[in-house]
């Protein structure tokens, strides 16, 4: 849930203090839990709470996949997968992410309006 006292920040489940929004880099989903990457801190944040959850908690992030989600914020840029019906999301600290067949047209219109 977004804090109230920090407008820019969600409150995550034992986590004593608001997350900054904008820290995180990407989401990565694994059953029931979820690691949240943050810029410039080494290990994620492991939350007891499904890729769904933080889907409804952060509507600006991008789903590219099943388990996968990202801060549109930190995608450098967009390249050509691994055949032609699959793209790449280059991140500013240079971690990839790989966006799903299914998803690739609507990551590549989200990201496309938001740089314009």
């Amino acid at each position: 849930m977004i804090s109230a006292s920090a407008p820019n920040a969600i409150k995550l489940p034992s986590i004593s203090d608001p997350v900054a929004i904008d820290f995180i880099t990407y989401l990565e989903g694994y059953g029931n839990y979820t690691r949240v990457y943050q810029q410039a801190k080494s290990t994620p944040l492991v939350i007891s709470q499904t890729l769904k959850w933080f889907e409804d908690q952060l509507p600006a992030f991008i789903r590219t996949h099943k388990s996968m989600m990202v801060n549109p914020s930190y995608v450098a840029n967009i390249s050509q997968g691994d055949d032609a019906r699959t793209i790449r999301l280059k991140l500013v600290d240079g971690s990839w992410i790989s966006v799903s067949r299914r998803r690739a047209d609507l990551v590549r219109g989200k990201l496309t309006t938001l740089r314009r």
